[in-house]
């Protein structure tokens, strides 16, 4: 009888490693807040816009988590092409983000020439973001109104997330 009750919680317990390992723990991500966009260069505000990410977070154990979903900067219009592929890579106590997209247009291959990349850090719960924009000196700062913000939430979102 002993030995039915521990394996039978062996293999209960093997399932719950094996569904958290493959299939996840799924999580719906709903974020809209200001952001500032800077020179982080001459630290000279560009514009003040918006971000939205909208998607699914897949935790897994012992695999790279995912996320399928939009992450869009409203003044960015590379973020509002498709296809969008956005890749995880965790770090201590957040991700490190890469959002690439790729041209889609008449006389081309579809889905193979990149149109381009922003890199981004954020907390596992994505309530704050700092999008980096490939090819120049620019950054994007979420949850912020003014320039001081977005430089401060730049500082701790890098200082807490590598």
């Amino acid at each position: 009888m002993i030995k039915k009750v521990i394996l039978s919680l062996l293999v209960s317990f093997i399932s719950v490693i094996c569904y958290l390992s493959f299939v996840g723990i799924k999580q719906e991500i709903f974020q809209e807040f200001p952001a500032i966009e800077f020179d982080d260069i001459s630290h000279i505000e560009l514009n003040k816009t918006t971000v939205k990410i909208q998607g699914v977070l897949t935790k897994k154990t012992f695999l790279e988590d995912e996320f399928n979903g939009r992450i869009e900067i409203n003044n960015n219009e590379l973020t509002k092409k498709e296809p969008m592929f956005i890749e995880l890579i965790e770090e201590n106590n957040g991700y490190i983000g890469i959002i690439s997209v790729n041209l889609d247009e008449q006389g081309s291959i579809p889905h193979l020439l990149p149109v381009g990349v922003i890199t981004f850090y954020t907390p596992k719960d994505f309530s704050k973001i700092v999008f980096n924009i490939i090819n120049s000196s620019n950054v994007i700062v979420g949850p912020a109104k003014t320039l001081e913000e977005a430089k401060v939430l730049k500082d701790d979102i890098l200082l807490h997330v590598k």
